[in-house]
């Protein structure tokens, strides 16, 4: 899917500027280069692999080189996800679930997940929890963790929120929680990155992930390998793109809340078809006082029912700006706000951009993700 997506980027791009004359050779991700890409005459070359053996041998063709293997080389061009961002958008999304208790689960000696494990304990003040899976002689890390892994799960405090480096790694954990009898998503909440359906539905429970702009990554791909072709710098600061937001599967779907009247009431609004409600439908659905609704959400929560519901109609909003060809008048009266001035000018305070750029965004960038997005996290 990721790979899918950055070549749908790529030909996006291409279709659009027609003077380039392209040949795509379609390997295995341990495959090398051909060996007639020696005597290749070419400008640019995009290298994507596994393990960053391609990238050398692309450089000495003499062409240009932007590498988008999973281990860089530091002399092409490249363009990385917004790893910080990345973690974040976990970080928030757990704690949007109320987790408090946070873990990463990466592989040992593989740069970009040592780089989101080093962030993950940033951002968390050195206060998650961390384990790294090892790769045996065949780099196959799925027969070689078990004991360790499920040592370790065992001795995590519940409930906690676990963040897989990618889809593979998130569905390992999903596997072994399911083997040892520990509960997904009740005990372990399980989330993953980059949204592989073949790993997410396979989970049992499915998976919950990030979905990455791998379109964008493809598309200023070509932007980047251009600009080198006619000569320009490769850009001193590092280019990123931003995730996208994350899909909700079974995996999360849950709120790590001791409070049942409470749970049900966020779950109300949160799963409520029809946003034009008040706090007191939601205390009367939930069989409470709007006294007593209010003071549960202020002792426990620390914010108020109505922030819980506006906080919901905007996620609504993006739904049906990614999803829908509804005018913004439209979606502005469904999710249950009245003014529209209001609404845009709390959505760019929220998203750090106006719905209409937000939709802009979102149309081909979400060309292979035909499910929705239940939660955006985008910088203010």
């Amino acid at each position: 899917m990721l790979g899918c997506g950055m070549l749908h980027g790529i030909t996006k791009y291409i279709s659009e500027h027609r003077h380039w004359d392209t040949q795509h050779i379609e390997l295995t991700f341990e495959s090398t280069l051909p060996p007639w890409l020696s005597r290749w005459k070419g400008d640019g070359i995009i290298v994507r692999d596994k393990f960053g053996t391609c990238c050398p041998h692309a450089l000495k063709t003499g062409a240009k080189v932007v590498d988008l293997s999973i281990v860089r080389t530091p002399e092409a061009g490249t363009i990385f996800f917004d790893t910080d961002l990345l973690i974040q958008m976990a970080i928030d999304y757990f704690h949007e679930r109320f987790y408090r208790n946070l873990a990463y689960v990466g592989i040992r000696n593989l740069p970009f997940t040592q780089e989101r494990a080093e962030i993950f304990l940033r951002k968390t003040n050195g206060e998650g929890h961390l384990f790294e899976m090892d790769f045996d002689e065949n780099n196959d890390y799925s027969r070689v963790n078990d004991a360790k892994l499920t040592e370790w799960l065992r001795s995590l405090p519940k409930p906690v929120g676990i963040l897989g480096c990618y889809d593979s790694i998130a569905s390992k954990v999903v596997e072994t929680c399911r083997k040892k009898n520990l509960d997904v998503p009740e005990s372990i909440a399980v989330l993953g990155v980059n949204n592989d359906n073949t790993y997410c539905y396979l989970a049992d429970p499915p998976l919950s992930s990030i979905v990455p702009n791998a379109f964008e990554i493809g598309y200023r791909t070509c932007e980047l390998l251009e600009a080198m072709m006619n000569g320009e710098e490769y850009p001193a600061e590092r280019l990123s793109v931003q995730p996208m937001g994350v899909i909700t599967r079974r995996s999360t779907d849950t709120l790590a809340l001791d409070d049942p009247l409470l749970v049900r009431a966020i779950q109300t609004i949160r799963k409520s078809r029809d946003l034009d409600l008040t706090v007191s439908d939601v205390a009367r659905m939930t069989g409470m006082s709007k006294r007593t609704l209010e003071r549960r959400f202020r002792q426990t929560l620390h914010y108020s029912p109505l922030d819980e519901i506006n906080r919901v109609r905007f996620q609504r909003s993006c739904v049906l700006l990614k999803n829908t060809r509804l005018t913004i008048d439209a979606i502005t009266k469904r999710v249950g706000f009245r003014s529209k001035s209001y609404f845009f000018a709390e959505f760019q305070n929220r998203f750090g951009m106006t719905p209409g750029e937000f939709r802009r965004r979102m149309v081909t960038a979400t060309h292979f993700d035909r499910e929705e997005i239940q939660e955006f996290f985008l910088v203010r």
